[in-house]
């Protein structure tokens, strides 16, 4: 308005007559409303503390900053913090509100401000979430105590997180001038849930590690402490077969085999797949490694497989180590299946053994003969094949290579004893 007097008291009214020169006073009202500008935490953000700063366009009589609830967690309570003298500057400023949110709750902040003139401004930021909880974080392989042969880490994330390392470092084994090795991170490799990252980096052979996930934040800011699993052993040389048996182009008469193994193995077998001879309709017949046959060293067993006599066959080998390397394969060609010996029987002297002629048997079983003499005729001695003779029963030994029974008779003899009389003698007096 207009006034006649610098006290800007009295209105000046255009309607009186003006009879000399005339100061008028002017004045204006103010009512452009304070401005907030710069303000955080920003929409759709999420944070950890309760801070939140601020730009002020001019000086106000008061202020305040509220925190309501949206979503996430339940919180009844409308947070508000009223600004003191400091905060109602114009400018920028900073404050630690103090306020007791509650983590996992979403809010909408509302700034508002009234000026010197009675002019009200506000702002209001929406979605903040604000966190106060870290990341939990696992790692699932590799195991500590473990053995493997590339570097790749499976784990999982609670949530998502902004930024977190995988890091080997070696503790033992042969030296790894390269560690610590890092890898950082990145993508979805971030998000919650389960992972399994290719780390790609260049470990050594026979290097112990500790494996970590470390410097994890998630986007609220909160730190995740460093997990590990330990005495992680990188193995990138196979296990080697040698010392095989049977050897190629052999002649065998039990399913035995022999080996010898550089370090444990994890998994294993022994093979007998038929390439001639009798025809094997079961074949591969294969052996499973179990137990001590996986041990480092010097092996000797019988598979028991059930191979057809007369056929013959290639004998492989196969094996893999705790980091899981495969050996390479050995394979022995041309091995013979043969373990029926014959039997003969040689007979000497006037009798009958029964069964006769030549008699197969399996290698390692026994067979019975019954031997008859001739009339007239006795059982003098059955020899031959480890065995032994009751009555008339002769029961080999354990059969492991070809032999001959001699069954021996002989003709019965009797003694005649001559008894002469008085006045005359008798010659020979026996017969």
């Amino acid at each position: 308005g207009w006034y006649s007097d610098s006290g800007l008291t009295t209105t000046f009214a255009f309607t009186t007559a003006i009879t000399a020169d005339t100061t008028l006073y002017a004045k204006w009202d103010d009512t452009t409303p304070p401005a907030f500008t710069s303000t955080s935490p920003a929409t759709g953000s999420i944070i950890n503390t309760t801070a939140a700063g601020y730009t002020l366009s001019e000086a106000v009589a008061s202020g305040s900053i509220t925190f309501t609830r949206t979503g996430g967690s339940a919180d009844s309570t409308v947070h508000t913090y009223t600004f003191v003298s400091a905060d109602m500057t114009a400018g920028s400023h900073s404050i630690n509100t103090g306020l007791a949110l509650v983590s996992g709750a979403s809010y909408t902040i509302a700034f508002d401000a009234t000026d010197l003139a009675g002019n009200p401004g506000s702002l209001s930021k929406t979605n903040v979430t604000y966190d106060t909880t870290s990341a939990s974080a696992t790692i699932s392989s590799p195991a500590s105590g473990s053995i493997v042969n590339n570097a790749n880490v499976g784990y999982t994330l609670s949530e998502a997180v902004s930024s977190g390392n995988i890091v080997f470092t070696a503790t033992g084994g042969n030296a790894d001038a390269g560690s610590p090795h890092t890898y950082t991170l990145v993508g979805g490799e971030l998000a919650a849930g389960t992972h399994s990252v290719a780390t790609g980096m260049t470990l050594v052979d026979g290097t112990i590690y500790t494996v970590s996930i470390e410097s994890v934040f998630d986007p609220a800011g909160n730190a995740t402490g460093t997990v590990s699993n330990t005495n992680v052993t990188y193995d990138s040389t196979s296990v080697a077969i040698t010392n095989t048996a049977p050897a190629a182009s052999t002649v065998i008469n039990t399913a035995t085999v022999g080996y010898t193994l550089s370090e444990q193995a994890q998994s294993g077998n022994v093979r007998f797949t038929h390439t001639g001879g009798n025809a094997d309709a079961g074949s591969p017949h294969t052996y499973t490694l179990n137990g001590a046959d996986l041990y480092s060293g010097v092996h000797t067993l019988d598979t028991g497989l059930g191979l057809v006599d007369g056929a013959i066959y290639t004998v492989s080998f196969d094996a893999t180590d705790m980091a899981g390397n495969a050996a390479t394969t050995v394979s022995n060609a041309t091995v013979l299946f043969d373990n029926i010996h014959d039997i003969t029987v040689t007979i000497t002297g006037n009798g009958a053994v029964t069964p006769s002629g030549a008699t197969g048997v399996s290698h390692g079983e026994t067979r019975t003969f019954t031997a008859t003499p001739d009339p007239g005729y006795h059982i003098v001695s059955i020899s031959g094949c480890g065995g032994n003779l009751s009555g008339n029963t002769f029961t080999t030994g354990a059969i492991t290579a070809d032999c001959t029974v001699t069954p021996n008779f002989a003709i019965d003899t009797f003694t005649v004893t001559l008894s002469a009389g008085a006045n005359g003698a008798i010659s020979p007096a026996t017969a």
